[in-house]
């Protein structure tokens, strides 16, 4: 880890950056940075575009290297169209699989269109219309998804514009 360079370079704060050293070495392990690639980006673009002040919606997983190639068909053609078509509150998404990890792990990001709206799009990934896809995502994770974990991140300040 490098550290807060401001405070790295700032005169008059040795302590801190003492404090800061001691504290990275003693409790930072195993950090190893992992870079990602855009893999899909769906046709839904909020007006101001990408990486807007919204909360997302992060799933991240592992897919077995043998099902990858039928995973991605089905996840980018037929999953993830169709989550948006039945989700309006999803104002984008972006699929990302990494290149220096192994196994490689993959990221979709699912920006939710407003803070009020977050809880709506939840419902609305298990709403009885999407029962089939549900099933199916169901058969896909048992299939071929060893790792799965998925996070809601709302904002808690944005800078004013």
């Amino acid at each position: 880890m490098s550290g807060n360079p401001i405070l790295l370079v700032s005169p008059g704060r040795e302590a801190e950056r003492s404090t800061f050293h001691e504290w990275e070495t003693s409790h930072v392990h195993g950090v190893h940075p992992v870079v990602y690639s855009e893999t899909y980006r769906h046709s839904r673009e909020p007006s101001d575009g990408a990486w807007g002040r919204r909360p997302m919606y992060l799933v991240t997983y592992q897919v077995r290297a043998e099902q990858e190639p039928a995973f991605t068909a089905w996840y980018e053609s037929d999953y993830i169209p169709r989550l948006m078509a039945d989700v309006p509150a999803y104002a984008a998404c972006r699929r990302y699989a990494s290149r220096s990890a192994e196994p490689t792990t993959y990221l979709t990001v699912y920006e939710i269109a407003s803070l009020p709206e977050v809880d709506t799009a939840l419902a609305d990934m298990g709403a009885p219309w999407r029962t089939s896809q549900n099933l199916a995502w169901h058969h896909w994770e048992e299939a071929a998804v060893p790792y799965i974990e998925a996070n809601v991140f709302r904002p808690i300040f944005s800078w004013p514009v």
